[in-house]
């Protein structure tokens, strides 16, 4: 009797667990702040205003978050990364960011900005996170929250 009550037991909270990691799978949206300069080829100091607004997505397979951010200038870029850790209350991204700074170029012209790191809060359905660039110690903040 024991052993079949530990059994279901354990059944109740694995099925209570996988809904947690399921939350953070859906599209988010958020606003940053922080300031860099562009990378060292580019012939004139422009601000930009990395992570300013954001999208990004996390599929069902909850493996990666990826999207798109822009400014108030008109600078925009991409990001991509790899979900790498997660406990029972949060799931924790690697990645790295872009600036494309030849959109009307074919392919358009993008350079890889540097990392940036992103944790999703499962029950609260928020994120905070930080990013730099790989080329100097500029680097700035970012949260949001999931939308759909």
């Amino acid at each position: 009797m024991r052993k079949i009550l530990m059994t279901a037991l354990a059944v109740i909270v694995a099925l209570s667990a996988a809904p947690l990691s399921a939350q953070v799978a859906g599209t988010w949206m958020g606003e940053g702040k922080g300031v860099c300069s562009p990378p060292p080829f580019w012939p004139t100091d422009i601000p930009i205003y990395a992570w300013q607004k954001w999208t990004g997505e996390i599929p069902d397979s909850e493996d990666s978050f990826k999207g798109s951010w822009h400014d108030e200038t008109g600078k925009f870029g991409h990001f991509s990364g790899k979900i790498i850790a997660e406990s029972l209350t949060e799931v924790y991204c690697e990645g790295k960011w872009t600036w494309v700074y030849g959109p009307d170029t074919d392919p358009p012209q993008e350079y890889v900005m540097g990392p940036f790191k992103m944790w999703f809060h499962k029950e609260k359905l928020i994120c905070h996170g930080e990013w730099s660039t790989s080329y100097s110690n500029e680097g700035g903040k970012m949260w949001g929250g999931m939308v759909d």
